[in-house]
């Protein structure tokens, strides 16, 4: 539908130049409108995924909260665990067959299978590399570099973070002067003869 008008001395139609702005015009803001559409969905999909991202993230610290909110009330049940397992260490053999000793000793039970029910893992120390993250370190004493010589409190995991480290005792890498096991002094004596 464009608009011709014929050029008197030529005789040959030539194109309105005015439809033809129109035309162009036209096509311009429905290109615009195109890209602001397209734009608009781009966003409604970045808004879309960010709520998905959103709801993720909060259910996830959901069932983390879910998980570790029982630790406080872990942490003092320990207490009493690390109670009974020195009141154990110290009864005399004589009464270890006793019934109420051992009704003790069944409570102790039930509460520990309680606590691994929870998620709760003792720490393994004695003996073990020291690591930070799940030792505390009391003292050094002479012994092997960075090795727990002597668990003084047991330490526990609730799942994957830990509930209370061990207190250990850590070799220093020095050996006791006092302490030998005579091979010293049987090379002095090879040495003299």
């Amino acid at each position: 539908m464009v608009d011709e008008k014929k050029d008197d001395a030529s005789g040959v139609a030539e194109p309105n130049s005015e439809d033809g702005d129109g035309e162009k015009s036209e096509l311009e803001s429905l290109q615009a409108q195109l890209d602001e559409a397209i734009a608009e969905k781009d966003r409604y999909h970045r808004a879309y995924s960010d709520s998905v991202d959103f709801s993720r993230r909060a259910g996830e610290r959901h069932s983390a909260e879910l998980q570790y909110a029982t630790a406080p009330v872990l942490t003092q049940l320990l207490s009493s665990v690390d109670d009974l397992e020195r009141a154990f260490g110290s009864i005399p053999d004589t009464m270890l067959r006793m019934t109420w000793v051992e009704g003790i000793l069944l409570i102790y039970r039930k509460l520990q299978g309680t606590l691994e029910s929870s998620g709760v893992t003792e720490i393994e120390a004695a003996g073990a590399a020291f690591d930070p993250n799940l030792h505390e370190a009391i003292s050094r004493v002479p012994g092997p570099e960075g090795r727990i010589l002597e668990v003084l409190q047991k330490g526990y995991m609730l799942h994957d973070r830990v509930l209370r480290p061990a207190l250990v005792q850590v070799g220093d890498g020095s050996t006791s002067g006092g302490a030998s096991d005579g091979s010293e002094a049987e090379s002095a004596d090879d040495q003299a003869r």
